[in-house]
């Protein structure tokens, strides 16, 4: 791959990690038609997966009268709430980090632009030694060549054509954070919202003509001290991937095209509600007419 061949475009990467429900699991984002009709899943606080949406509660059970039967009408779906909005229930995976295949090769979920459709499509991300702001650094430098290959599962409104903003966790809780709340952290914990750990390490060492082991290692303690717990450990294998991988390089510039998913990423993608049918949840409401006695409401059918 090479710039100028067909398919071929100019970008960069940015990070986050805000723990909130990706937008490929809000049904506006995805493609409703596409058969078999996927939808990325999601999780829930304690990082157990749970459908991206289920049987919507707005049912009229009613009594018609005509038939002398009980009705159930169903109003459609309705999707688990984000974390990071009031009440909501709905997170990220922890599984969803990236991961090191080889010293040159790795994986990462990503979230792209809006500007056109990218939930569920993959990518194939060549590193060029660049940086975003022209201002490259040693660990661009050691970045350059480096191949990774990442699926979308969220959007951005400030996301730009050809950008992607990777999911590492300690890259920044961004502007809608649920993640330190998720894990128990303070949000200062967490970095800088913009940029994270590394923001910070950069912010704290105030040279960024620094070695780039001197920016790995100090991501690095952030990282260890932050998801030292057992159950983080998806969460720590990606935050040191940043620096041991990555070379904790900041927006670094690459070329990429869209490329078949790797069935690492399909079978991590879809939600269980294409799976299972234990997406129901108890029918209620619409009692305006007289209810015979004895009746009872049953968990509803998925057909």
């Amino acid at each position: 791959m090479k710039k100028g061949d067909p398919g071929v475009i100019e970008g960069w990467g940015s990070r986050y990690w805000d723990g909130c429900k990706p937008h490929c699991a809000l049904r506006n984002n995805v493609d409703t038609n596409a058969t078999p009709f996927k939808i990325c899943r999601n999780c829930n606080k304690n990082n157990k997966e749970i459908p991206t949406f289920t049987l919507s509660p707005d049912i009229e059970v009613r009594y018609d009268q005509w038939s002398n039967k009980i009705v159930e009408d169903w109003m459609g779906y309705r999707e688990t709430v984000s974390s990071c909005q009031q009440g909501g229930i709905s997170y990220v995976c922890w599984d969803m980090a990236p991961i090191a295949l080889t010293d040159s090769l790795a994986y990462a979920f990503v979230a792209g632009t809006l500007k056109k459709p990218v939930c569920g499509h993959c990518f194939q991300v060549q590193f060029d030694g660049g940086n975003h702001g022209n201002d490259v650094k040693e660990a661009h430098k050691k970045l350059k060549g480096k191949t990774l290959i990442v699926m979308a599962t969220n959007t951005g409104g400030d996301v730009e054509e050809g950008q992607f903003d990777i999911m590492v966790p300690g890259g920044g809780p961004g502007m809608f954070d649920s993640f330190a709340e998720q894990i128990g952290v303070s949000k200062d914990q967490l970095g800088e919202g913009f940029g994270g750990f590394l923001t910070t390490c950069q912010r704290e060492i105030n040279d960024y003509n620094k070695p780039a082991e001197v920016y790995q290692e100090c991501v690095r303690k952030k990282c260890n001290a932050v998801f030292s717990k057992p159950e983080h450990k998806d969460l720590l294998r990606g935050c040191l991937w940043f620096t041991d991988w990555f070379m904790a390089a900041d927006n670094p510039t690459f070329i990429s095209k869209e490329v078949d998913c790797p069935k690492y990423f399909t079978d991590k993608y879809p939600s269980t509600i294409n799976k299972t049918k234990d997406n129901k949840i108890e029918p209620y409401g619409g009692f305006n007419k007289p209810i015979p006695d004895g009746y009872k409401t049953e968990k509803w059918v998925w057909e």
